[in-house]
């Protein structure tokens, strides 16, 4: 190990600091509706910060909008799978994977929508922004008082690990059915949950009813 000034720590020998820069292949944000598209009509979601929860998306508290205002949201972000979404105003850091074509959703200006450089693994990428390290130093960097911001060009300068592509392989190998079986709950959970307040209605004005072998337990 060897302490490295940038970083104020001990990193190991053989690695050293970098910019974030170094892992971003792309980097933009979604689209303000003003002046672009009206929200509150159409079956899409446009997804705020309010609506990125842990690793999930609340979808109940998304706002909606056409197709229309889709694809003009789409040629500004181009979200695709692996791609990672980062709030960027207000709470500074908030996360979501994508780990599924985004056909009927797209993300507010609130937030950026950032792609790993073709030999960096996308869940390396989605851990590394997801660590302690980054989101102290990106909530550092926000602007403002009442309503705090966080630029692209300060974002990207944030120093980090520079890390080999060997070990972050083999890193990936590991996180990457973790991430997956995530994913797989969070789309669970939704389901259950949706079935839970469509049942519950029914439950409690007496249209169902229990099983009596399952009222048992």
């Amino acid at each position: 190990m060897k302490w490295n000034k940038k970083l104020n720590r001990v990193i190991p020998e053989k690695w050293d600091d970098c910019d974030l820069n170094r892992y971003i292949g792309r980097i933009t944000n979604g689209l303000n509706p003003r002046k672009n598209f009206v929200l509150g009509s159409g079956n899409n979601f446009y997804v705020t910060i309010r609506s990125l929860i842990g690793t999930d998306i609340d979808w109940n508290n998304c706002d909606r909008c056409d197709d229309v205002a889709l694809r003009k949201i789409n040629n500004r972000s181009q979200l695709q799978i692996g791609d990672v979404i980062f709030s960027a105003i207000g709470t500074i850091g908030r996360t979501y994977f994508i780990q599924e074509e985004p056909y009927n959703w797209n993300i507010s200006e609130t937030s950026f929508t950032l792609r790993a450089k073709d030999d960096i693994e996308p869940c390396f990428f989605y851990s590394l922004l997801c660590s302690e390290e980054i989101q102290k130093n990106a909530d550092k960097k926000a602007m403002g008082s009442t309503l705090r911001c966080l630029v692209m060009d300060s974002f990207c300068k944030i120093s980090t690990l520079d890390i080999d592509v060997v070990t972050i392989n083999k890193f990936s190998q590991v996180v990457k059915p973790i991430y997956k079986h995530l994913y797989e709950v969070n789309k669970e959970n939704r389901q259950l949950i949706k079935q839970r307040d469509e049942l519950l209605p029914l439950l409690m004005n007496g249209q169902v009813s229990l099983n009596s072998d399952l009222s048992a337990y």
